[in-house]
């Protein structure tokens, strides 16, 4: 097997995850995705291969998002947008909280609600390795109560660490 560079992006894709660097150009991905389902029929090979290249294209690119995020605290309703948020894709990928969302402090419902907007706002690939710090940063400090507030950030400033 292929010696490939340090590996330290996981995405989940059809229920399995993928360690992928986001420094793997095309043919590494290629030969990576082969050598790890070698009994996978091309056509999902082919699938993962241009997902995984679009998550990279989104991180590399450090795209900005301004979004308006507003919690109703009696229900624990959370919208994104003016779209209500469900829990369901991020209970998926990581089961913090299946009770549902929360705000205000550092635990497990704030970090479920930090992973399921970091997934409708940047996909999978960057929510997995920035929705701590998206909780830490944003999640944690909000009020425990009714709050409505815009947020302007892009991947990078997702992925810092203090």
């Amino acid at each position: 097997m292929k010696n490939f560079p340090l590996f330290h992006n996981i995405i989940p894709f059809h229920e399995q995850l993928f360690i992928v660097s986001s420094d793997l150009n095309h043919q590494e991905i290629h030969s990576l995705l082969s050598e790890s389902l070698p009994h996978a029929n091309p056509t999902v090979i082919q699938q993962l291969h241009n997902y995984l290249t679009k998550q990279q294209q989104t991180f590399k690119q450090n795209i900005p998002v301004t979004f308006n995020l507003k919690g109703i605290y009696n229900t624990q309703t959370v919208f994104l947008n003016q779209k209500q948020l469900s829990p369901l894709k991020s209970l998926k990928l990581i089961n913090h909280s299946p009770t549902g969302f929360s705000w205000g402090y550092a635990g497990s419902g704030p970090a479920q609600l930090a992973l399921a907007i970091c997934i409708e706002l940047f996909g999978p690939f960057i929510a997995y390795k920035s929705y701590q710090n998206f909780k830490r940063k944003f999640i944690a400090t909000l009020p425990q109560n009714d709050f409505h507030v815009t947020l302007n950030l892009n991947s990078h400033e997702l992925m810092k660490t203090e």
